[in-house]
């Protein structure tokens, strides 16, 4: 098994981020503490490392010191230390936590301090755990390829901007070994043993039981080689949507994205839906709220339209609507469309 450090240049080359600016997404944790002492060992004299602590304040006084604690190892280590404390709007992802909304909160607050900093890069801690867990959360939810491939090491958030799990194939038992060799400390979150978040229930209930059931020590490793291979497979349909959405002459307004109504014709909807799917992205558009339903009827939508000379829309989660008018197929985010008229058919 490759070192902690040899992982990350493995998967991370050094050449690739030594000479810009690193965000790293700092909790306390031990998963974070790891990564940010590994890329400190690894940078160079022309490599910048920014903390970047994000405080929902849902524990409290243990919250409070999480915050605390990160302050201070990055003054330890000679670094700047970026916190955000949840307030305002935010706030109320405390009455009803949802992991959704605090990933969302997180990545919002990250892309900020990036763009403060002229970074390059966002570097987070999830591991090859979290892979195995992400992998079995999305194949209970129905998810399909994009899903189950899990997560990406890689993926742009915009021009210049690239987030980067360098810990992806590393297991969490090596991350503990790294801590203990290294004396390094770390903060106990102890909300991650709360049945509260799905993810902690497959983590501590489902994964135990798939390990007696199957009776294999190496389960994790074959889910997490099963997710690779779907992550391999999947990023040929990336490409495929990438080099559609280039040439499809759509014209994006500020919330709203526009295709001429023949770039649906004779296209693969597995190509489409993945480039579609990078304009729910790449809006912020709620992404999580389109259920296998949602997309089989804007399949249909968009195939009926072509045979149809007449205005027609459908709507969607989080009030997207899709509306086809003059050969033009319109994506658009309303404020409120809860009293928009509704035609699904054309």
């Amino acid at each position: 098994m490759r070192s902690l450090e040899a992982s990350i240049q493995n998967d991370w080359p050094i050449a690739s981020w030594g000479h810009s600016t690193t965000i790293v997404g700092v909790s306390g944790g031990p998963d974070s503490v790891a990564l940010l002492h590994a890329l400190r060992s690894l940078a160079q004299s022309s490599t910048r490392l920014i903390v970047a602590h994000i405080d929902h304040g849902l524990r409290g006084v243990e919250s409070d010191g999480d915050r605390t604690f990160v302050q201070q190892l990055a003054a330890d280590w000679g670094l700047v230390c970026e916190t955000v404390q949840l307030s305002g709007p935010a706030s109320a992802i405390r009455v009803k936590p949802n992991e959704e909304s605090l990933r969302r909160a997180r990545h919002h607050h990250l892309r900020e301090i990036a763009t403060k900093h002229a970074a390059s890069w966002i570097a987070t801690a999830h591991h090859a755990d979290d892979v195995v867990e992400t992998l079995l959360h999305h194949l209970l939810r129905g998810s399909g390829p994009r899903g189950l491939a899990s997560i990406a090491l890689k993926r742009q958030i915009r021009p210049g901007l690239t987030l980067v799990r360098p810990l992806l194939s590393v297991p969490r038992s090596t991350i503990m070994e790294y801590l203990s060799e290294h004396r390094l400390p770390f903060r106990v979150d102890q909300s991650n043993a709360s049945p509260t978040f799905t993810r902690n229930r497959i983590r501590h209930e489902l994964l135990p039981y798939l390990r007696d059931f199957v009776g294999n020590s190496h389960l994790d490793q074959r889910l997490w080689q099963t997710a690779q291979q779907l992550r391999d497979e999947h990023s040929i349909i990336e490409k495929a949507a990438t080099t559609w959405l280039e040439q499809a002459g759509a014209t994006e307004l500020e919330n709203s994205m526009e295709f001429p109504k023949e770039v649906f014709a004779n296209q693969d909807w597995c190509i489409l839906r993945e480039g579609l799917v990078r304009v729910w992205h790449d809006r912020s558009w709620p992404l999580r709220e389109m259920s296998y339903q949602h997309w089989s009827r804007l399949s249909r939508f968009l195939q009926q339209v072509q045979h149809s000379p007449h205005p027609c829309r459908l709507q969607l989660p989080g009030s997207i609507e899709v509306q086809c008018r003059r050969g033009r197929v319109r994506f658009v985010q309303h404020a409120d469309a809860a009293d928009q008229p509704r035609m699904d058919k054309p």
